[in-house]
């Protein structure tokens, strides 16, 4: 008897008789919701508003940055690997050459002191991929306000950085930078 009261009671409240047929309206087939891009200069991006175009502009500036950010930090990272393996080559080849190598073992323990430099390299570079990773989820949330602005200085800063820092020859030409899970054995 409450459940007809209820359904009764709903059946007649224009703004959620309008409600529902708003969203039977909007959603397609699969029940997901609609993707449209914003036009406006308001926007909400990591819990700040802009309220007027000097802010909007501002936010448009981060967006950029950040992407710019990205390509370096790729940059970084592939140039890093590039060096380490440049260095690795050079090792090699002194060592065979007769030559020490820059850390000798004193008393036993150099086996633990010429893995502090290989620990430290490693932290790093665990570090530049963290990095990479967390501005690379910053940038999806900027995508993902949908305003059209956003999205455009987002594609814009990937691709300034990509063009200043992939440029020409030399170790600035670097391959692209994948992720192991999404190529693995790339």
């Amino acid at each position: 008897m409450t459940s007809h009261y209820y359904h009764q009671r709903a059946s007649q409240d224009p703004t959620t008789e309008y409600s529902a047929r708003l969203a039977a309206a909007s959603s397609s087939s699969s029940g997901s919701m609609p993707i449209n891009f914003d036009f406006t200069a308001t926007v909400t991006l990591f819990n700040w508003t802009s309220h007027n175009g000097f802010e909007y502009f501002v936010l448009l500036a981060f967006a950029f940055s950040l992407a710019y950010l990205h390509e370096y930090l790729a940059y970084w990272i592939i140039r890093s690997k590039e060096n380490n393996n440049a260095n690795a080559t050079l090792e090699n080849a002194t060592t065979s050459a007769g030559s020490t190598k820059g850390y000798e073992s004193v008393g036993g323990v150099g086996d633990v002191k010429e893995n502090f430099p290989v620990a430290n390299k490693r932290v790093l570079q665990s570090s530049k991929y963290c990095a990479h990773a967390a501005v690379s989820y910053l940038l999806m949330l900027c995508v993902m306000s949908l305003n059209f602005g956003v999205f455009a200085s987002v594609l814009l800063g990937l691709g300034v950085g990509k063009y200043i820092f992939s440029g020409g020859s030399g170790v600035g030409g670097r391959r692209s930078l994948m992720s192991d899970a999404c190529h693995p054995g790339a």
